[in-house]
């Protein structure tokens, strides 16, 4: 599989990232909505992700496929998917697209993926990740429906003391965006209103610097 990345537009405001629709093939859209429900992910200990006393946040590191008793080609599946996201066109198109955010060269990054289950309540404040990141892509993948489509990532500007909310992404299914971490990188989730049962689901591709994992 080939990422189509072409798909993906900038916005300038607060700071660049880009959008995208639409971003994965319906084959591979509908693959990933069969997968990801047999996952079991566990919970979250953040402060962030605790609301009403109750772990808000659940996760999975799609690296350790081998211990998630998923069928062979399932396996395979994510393992060739994750392996599109670590290819060194993929990281050249990231270190070009944010070549004046940051300074990195492709063969001095290494993707971490990850699945969340975000649950009623969930917030995360205005933060710019770690110094440790390089960039961050991520997919929106609701596997309700209907599904509340105001929980997107949104994206802040530090003005006199206060984080001013300029931009809010809409979360919709096979909605992707990606950004470089760097001084003004700031952005969160504002508190996701959900029935009981239901989530606000991803994926994230997150590279990191080589030597810096933690």
């Amino acid at each position: 599989m080939t990422l189509n990345l072409q798909k993906f537009s900038p916005e300038r405001e607060p700071f660049l990232h880009y959008t995208a629709s639409d971003f994965f093939s319906q084959e591979h859209l509908e693959s990933l909505e069969k997968i990801l429900p047999k996952i079991k992910t566990e919970p979250l200990l953040h402060p962030d992700a605790i609301f009403n006393g109750k772990t808000t946040r659940w996760f999975r590191d799609l690296k350790d496929l081998d211990k998630m008793g998923l069928q062979n080609e399932e396996t395979q599946y994510l393992q060739e998917l994750i392996a599109d996201f670590d290819s060194i066109e993929t990281k050249k198109w990231l270190c070009e697209a944010f070549k004046n955010d940051v300074s990195v060269q492709p063969e001095d990054i290494d993707v971490h993926p990850y699945y969340y289950r975000d649950s009623n309540g969930y917030f995360i404040s205005p933060h710019r990740d770690a110094a440790t990141k390089a960039f961050t892509l991520q997919v929106y993948l609701p596997l309700d429906d209907p599904y509340n489509t105001e929980m997107g990532t949104s994206f802040y500007r530090f003005v006199n003391g206060e984080f001013v909310c300029e931009r809010k992404n809409k979360y919709i299914r096979n909605g992707a965006y990606c950004f470089a971490r760097h001084g003004n990188s700031w952005h969160g989730v504002e508190r996701v209103v959900l029935k009981e049962s239901a989530y606000r689901t991803s994926i994230a591709f997150t590279y990191i610097y080589k030597g810096k994992e933690k």
